[in-house]
């Protein structure tokens, strides 16, 4: 026996518009298993939303480091010179001659 689908009352707002529910959600919509947003392509699955927070808080540790090393560097940058740079750096042209024993 065919699976009868159940008729929608028209009046009864749109289930998968999550605009219905808040403003702030308007373009929003469930489609299957998926939440699509009002950019194109955007289609994200509960364990995307899932991911969010921890996303979050690898970004903050990352610029948590990124600061760090920027500290570093301007630290670095901060100390006297103790090598010469290779343009000051002068090289012998004749080396003395070695002898064998």
């Amino acid at each position: 026996m065919p699976v009868q689908k159940k008729k929608r009352d028209p009046a009864a707002p749109k289930r998968t518009d999550l605009g219905t529910l808040s403003v702030a959600w308007q373009g929003w919509r469930l489609v299957g298993d998926k939440l699509t947003g009002p950019m194109p392509g955007l289609r994200v699955s509960v364990h995307d939303v899932e991911a969010i927070p921890l996303m979050h808080a690898k970004i903050e540790v990352q610029r948590r480091e990124i600061r760090a090393l920027q500290e570093e560097i301007d630290r670095l940058k901060e100390l006297p010179q103790e090598q010469s740079l290779p343009e000051t750096w002068t090289v012998p042209t004749v080396y003395p001659q070695v002898s064998a024993k």
